[in-house]
Parts: structure tokens; sequence; C-alpha cells
């Protein structure tokens, strides 16, 4: 009777517990979505209806399927207006799709008197080096009114505009390194497995070689006959050659230009695109 009733209390006891291991999981998770919905960031204490903004970023993200956040600050501790937006961007972990994903940031910095727009993931594509110019423009009439209401709204409004409006001929402008970066990011279990089979085939044609060889040496070669060489000449029957001109350092660099989107890379390694105005 007593091993049984040790029995079912270690049975209730581990029940206890993975109930309270699930039960905290549940809670962690819950504070995680609480914690990433988010996306008004007024350190400065300038807007005066900040929730109404979180209403308005709840509707769009949802309709626009990126994530979108704003910033206020009056301190970057020494950070550029770039560098505090995208370490903001990334440190939070936002991005609709997935963490440091597809998104936009504006920040409003106080410190260095400047309106920065940080973009990431798709939303580099269509905020295109123009049309963050151009919002800016409009946003830093209002930030020199002092009505920072306003600009968020006006940034708002822009995102919805670029995000519903795909851009004509718009095109990204990455550097090499920035290129070769992001391919191995997005294909690299392709690369691993082209890899991994040219090497298998470098191994299969090394040892069809070295089968062939042996092959050869046992019919030219033995103790008693010795080495037979065969005596064979190439005859050159034509040639001919062609010419290109080569493109100057100057005409390779004005192809980079038009109305794309330029990109950098953040202090954590993501790429990010934007653009910023003083004020």
């Amino acid at each position: 009777m007593k091993q049984r009733m040790k029995a079912w209390s270690r049975r209730g006891a581990a029940v206890c517990l993975v109930w309270m291991l699930c039960l905290a999981a549940l809670c962690s998770q819950q504070f995680k979505i609480d914690a990433a919905e988010k996306y008004v960031y007024d350190q400065a204490v300038l807007l005066e209806d900040a929730s109404w903004l979180e209403d308005q970023i709840s509707e769009l993200r949802i309709q626009l399927k990126i994530d979108i956040v704003i910033v206020t600050t009056k301190n970057t501790g020494g950070k550029s207006s770039r560098r505090y937006a995208d370490d903001f961007y990334d440190d939070h972990g936002f991005g609709f799709d997935k963490p440091r994903g597809d998104g936009v940031l504006f920040l409003i910095d106080m410190d260095n008197r400047e309106a920065y727009i940080s973009t990431c993931g798709k939303a580099i594509e269509y905020f295109t080096d123009a049309r963050i110019d151009d919002a800016l423009e409009a946003i830093v009439r209002s930030l020199k009114d002092g009505d920072y209401d306003e600009a968020c709204r006006e940034f708002l409004r822009r995102t919805e505009f670029c995000m519903k409006n795909e851009p004509l001929g718009g095109r990204l402008t990455y550097s090499y390194p920035q290129r070769l970066k992001l391919v191995l990011q997005n294909y690299w279990p392709v690369l691993l497995l082209l890899s991994a089979a040219i090497a298998a085939v470098c191994v299969m044609v090394m040892a069809h070689s070295s089968r062939s060889a042996k092959v050869a040496a046992s019919r030219y070669f033995s103790a008693k006959q010795g080495l037979h060489l065969d005596h064979r000449v190439d005859q050159l029957i034509s040639e001919f050659t062609t010419s290109r001109e080569i493109p100057r350092d100057d005409d390779r660099s004005s192809s980079s230009g038009g109305g794309g989107s330029s990109v950098h890379t953040s202090s954590s390694g993501t790429t990010h695109g934007g653009g910023g105005k003083s004020f």
C-alpha cells in the first residue's frame, strides 16, 4: 500500500512539474507576443497621441505585411541617426516575416536633429532613395514646426503609398561583398549540396584517371619490352583572334545609378536601406 502511494505521489509530482513547465512556456510566449506588439517608442516624450499611432500601425502592418516602427530619442549614445535606427531595429528583432526581416523604422533623433528612415527586407525595394527623399521633405516641414505627431502621420501615409505602389524601373544597388553575403545567406543549402556534388565528381574523376593510368602503363610498359612511346605531331589547321572594347571605370560606375535603393550593412551584419534629413 505504501509503495502504491509513493508511486502515485511520484506520478503526481511529475504531472505537476510538466504542467508548471507548460504554463511557464505559455506565459513566456505570451510575453513575447505582447512585447512584439509595441511599435511606437516615444523615448523623447514628443508625441501626444502615441496610442492612435499604435492602432494605425497595427492595421497597416497586416495590410502591407511589414513591421512599421516609430522611435523618438533625445540621446543616441554617440551614434549617428542611421546607426541608432538600424541597431534599434535589429536589437528588437523587428520584421514581419522573421527577426530582422521585412519592415521600416522612422526615427526622430533630437540628439542629432535628424529624421531618419531605416528599411529592411522587401521594404528596401519599395522605399527607393527618391521616395525616401520625398517623404523626408514633407516630414521635416512638420518637424520644424514642432508638430511631431503630424510628422509621424505623414510617415505612415508615405509608407502606405510606397508599399502599395511598386517602383517603376527601380533596382537595388549592392556592392560586391553585399551581393556575396546575400547569396550565402539565402542559398547556403543549395551551395552546400552543390559543393558536395562537385567534391564527389572530383573524387570519381580522380579515381577513374588513376585506373586509366594504370591500364595504360600496363599496356605500354613491361619489364621485357621496355617503354614504348608513340610519336605524334599536332598540325595547326587555322587560327583566329577576337577583340572587344574594355569598358572604362567611369562607364561601369555610371551603370549603377538610376532610381533604385542604395543599401548598407548595420553593425549586426544586417542589410538595410534608408536615408535621413536634418531639421
